[in-house]
C-alpha cells in the first residue's frame, strides 16, 4: 500500500472516532436562555486610613533621606541650659531722667532699658543705687551687685578734687573742704637751665 494512502486512512480513521465518541460521552449545549445580572450601583471604595504615629516614628527610624549626625550629649546639655537660662542685664550707662539719675541696661534679646533707683529688671531683681560713677543692684536671688562706670574720670576726680560735669551729664561733685575757697595756684615758668623764674615784685 502506498504510504500517502496510510497516512491518509489513519488520519480519517482518527476523526472518525472522535466524532463518535463526541455523540456517546457530550453533552449537549442547553436551549434554556438565562438573562443576564442586573447592573449594581457604584459605590466608593472605602481605603484603611493610617496610622500617622506609626509612620512618624518608622521616618524617625528609618529616614527616606540622610539625616546628620545627632550631637554629643555634652553639646546637648549646653544648649538645653541655654534655652533656659535667665536673661541677663548688663548695665551700661547712666543718664539724667525726670526723677534723677536712670542707669542704662543692655538686656539680652530685648535691647536696652532705663531703670531708676527701685526698677525691676526681667530677671526679677531689682536697682539699689544709681550714682554719678556706677549702678548697684540685687539679682532674683537677693545677691548684691556693683558696676563701675566712667572709671578713668574717678581717676582724674581724685587727682584734681574736680569731677568733670561732662563725664555723665550729672552736677559736678563738690571740691573736698580742705581745697573749698582757695583759689588755683599758677604754674611758675621755667628756664633753659631748670630753675623757676620768679616774676618782678615776687618773692
Amino acid at each position: 500500500m502506498n504510504p500517502m494512502l496510510k497516512a491518509v486512512l489513519a488520519g480519517a480513521g482518527a476523526l472518525a472516532l472522535g466524532a463518535l465518541a463526541a455523540l456517546l460521552f457530550g453533552s449537549a449545549p442547553s436551549t434554556s436562555s438565562s438573562s443576564p445580572p442586573l447592573a449594581t450601583d457604584w459605590v466608593l471604595p472605602t481605603s484603611r486610613i493610617p496610622d500617622l504615629a506609626a509612620l512618624d516614628a518608622r521616618w524617625e527610624q528609618q529616614p527616606p533621606w540622610p539625616q546628620p549626625p545627632k550631637p554629643p550629649e555634652p553639646v546637648a546639655a549646653l544648649a538645653e541650659a541655654a534655652a533656659v537660662a535667665p536673661t541677663l542685664a548688663v548695665p551700661v550707662g547712666i543718664a539724667r531722667g525726670k526723677r534723677g539719675p536712670e542707669a542704662i541696661f543692655s538686656v539680652s534679646g530685648a535691647g536696652e532699658l532705663r531703670l531708676p533707683v527701685g526698677g525691676r529688671l526681667p530677671d526679677g531683681g531689682r536697682v539699689t543705687k544709681v550714682s554719678r560713677l556706677g549702678v548697684e543692684w540685687v539679682d532674683a536671688e537677693g545677691e548684691q551687685h556693683e558696676h563701675e562706670l566712667f572709671t578713668t574720670y574717678r581717676v582724674q576726680e581724685q587727682a584734681t578734687g574736680v569731677a568733670p560735669a561732662a563725664a555723665s551729664g550729672l552736677p559736678a561733685a563738690p571740691a573736698p573742704r580742705g581745697q573749698r575757697g582757695t583759689a588755683p595756684q599758677r604754674a611758675q615758668p621755667q628756664t633753659k637751665d631748670g630753675t623757676q623764674r620768679r616774676w618782678p615784685g615776687r618773692s
